[in-house]
């Protein structure tokens, strides 16, 4: 980035382009934004893309009732997510379609930041192309979930924006260094895992600031470091003000550390990094053949391999590479490979569709596919269609209340759907079996805690379905639900027989 490019970021408005050369770019970023919404509409009437996001939104829905997180429902994540969506559901109650809107607006803004970033080094063309790339790379199916790499990434892009263009900055520049802190600890209060991006990304501002000769760098040290643990400090005193404080910090901190040594096995670490790559495997070719063929112009490739190396470390910090995790890749990969495809369409008119090609060989196959999947889903929405019987049950004869309903191992969204309270904190049944150790969660002393109370319906897949702990566990609710009929059976596919039992 040239120093030209840099006044560019931070010039007043009397030096900006005005008129039509205004507006052009004004056009582009709205067309960005809607590319962004299209591109996920599909997906909006679809209740279940991801476990994970179901427990977020019963967790939201559960906090605007006055249930804490930790202790109404139970989660190892960071309160931020849930907190945005719960804002979301105070304004579409008991709906899916919110956290949606919301991750939409998330991947819009992070496709911005890519488009501002390159045109930001005089390559208008290159920043589209990062930000189309970008949207159609994270719209794929397991992406239109509103997950935490989503809002992290839009994070992450804002503090590169504003860090990077700090540390360009001959003068000044401490306030867009500030603002670029909080953003990053806004977003480890989403995820943790941000934590070598926040590192990496203000370690490199001061030594940027170092090499210019400035001074004040211990104060301006301590300074981001107190904007970055801003967020998490005000999350600990709002937890400590509501008596909650030991939970918050056993679930973010002792559940952590446990959840991180429960590893996979590394034939399941390569599918899901083949998986979670899949899209970016013709950037990423593509950008090794321009770095190959011709020297890419310094400046923005030195900030995208530091982002890229931070955002490494952030995939490979859970210890889990579930294909999801890869997704905070996607930001540096889309917007070096539409870089790399500048510099290669100048090589001649052949090289321009050729590098399109590469660029969206997997990417648009991908994307499609997911479209085709959230239509089959949406025409067979089974979550969604258990709700709507515990629903009709409760307009029929109102003996469906809060408790009265046990998702044992089906999606947690149902409680949101059907806008009753969960009679556990462990809504997800891995949190009784596989991650007990993390959850803390004692499977069977649960499943006989709330068998005891007796609930009126309960929502399972009957049958041992393994072994150990997950094969006692569904013995132990087949001998209890001796005492329930059958009412309903619902195909869901590959997951096979949902059955709905209500009390004799």
């Amino acid at each position: 980035m040239t120093p030209g490019e840099t006044a560019l970021l931070t010039a007043p408005s009397a030096l900006r382009p005005t008129g039509a050369r205004r507006r052009e770019p004004l056009a582009t970023m709205l067309g960005i934004v809607g590319i962004a919404f299209l591109a996920r509409a599909v997906s909006w009437q679809v209740s279940v893309i991801d476990w994970d996001e179901g427990v977020y939104l019963v967790m939201a829905q559960e906090w605007l009732r006055g249930g804490l997180p930790y202790v109404a429902v139970w989660d190892q994540h960071p309160p931020g997510l849930p907190a945005l969506l719960a804002a979301g559901l105070a304004v579409l109650p008991h709906s899916v379609l919110s956290a949606r809107l919301l991750a939409s607006a998330a991947v819009a803004a992070t496709a911005l930041l890519l488009y501002f970033f390159a045109r930001a080094r005089g390559e208008p063309r290159g920043g589209l192309l990062a930000a189309v790339l970008y949207i159609l790379c994270i719209s794929r199916f397991a992406g239109l979930a509103a997950n935490t790499e989503l809002f992290n990434n839009a994070l992450v892009a804002g503090a590169a924006w504003l860090l990077f263009g700090a540390a360009r900055a001959r003068h000044g520049g401490r306030l867009l260094a500030l603002g670029g802190a909080l953003l990053l600890g806004l977003g480890l209060q989403v995820k943790y895992v941000v934590v070598p991006e926040a590192v990496i990304f203000c370690l490199a501002l001061l030594a940027a600031w170092r090499r210019q000769g400035r001074r004040g760098q211990p104060c301006m040290a301590g300074l981001l470091l107190l904007a970055g643990c801003l967020p998490t400090l005000w999350a600990a005193c709002w937890f400590w003000w509501h008596g909650a404080l030991v939970a918050f910090l056993a679930a973010n901190i002792g559940s952590n550390l446990t959840y991180i040594t429960i590893l996979p096995r590394l034939v399941t670490v390569e599918l899901y990094a083949l998986s979670g790559l899949a899209p970016m495997l013709g950037p990423i070719l593509l950008m090794v053949f321009v770095a190959g063929a011709r020297r890419p112009r310094a400046g923005m490739h030195h900030a995208l391999a530091l982002w890229l190396a931070a955002a490494s470390l952030d995939v490979v910090l859970p210890l889990k590479f579930y294909p999801h995790h890869f997704f905070a890749l996607y930001p540096p990969l889309c917007l070096g490979a539409a870089l790399a495809w500048c510099e290669l369409s100048r090589e001649g008119r052949w090289a321009m569709p050729v590098g399109l090609a590469a660029l969206f060989s997997l990417a648009l196959p991908l994307y499609l596919a997911g479209q085709l999947r959230s239509i089959r889903l949406a025409a067979h929405d089974t979550p969604r269609a258990l709700a709507a019987l515990l629903v009709a049950a409760r307009a029929g004869d109102g003996k469906v209340g809060d408790g009265d309903v046990f998702v044992y191992d089906d999606q947690p969204v149902i409680y949101l759907l059907a806008a009753l309270r969960p009679p556990t904190p462990y809504v997800m049944h891995v949190e009784l079996t596989r991650f007990h150790a993390s959850s803390g969660a004692d499977g069977p002393a649960e499943i006989t805690r709330i068998m005891d109370r007796r609930p009126l319906w309960v929502v399972a897949h009957p049958g041992p379905q393994g072994q150990e702990v997950h094969g006692a566990l569904d013995l132990l609710l087949l001998r209890r639900l001796g005492a329930y009929e059958l009412v309903a059976t619902l195909d869901e596919g590959a997951a096979g027989a949902v059955r709905l039992y209500r009390r004799r």
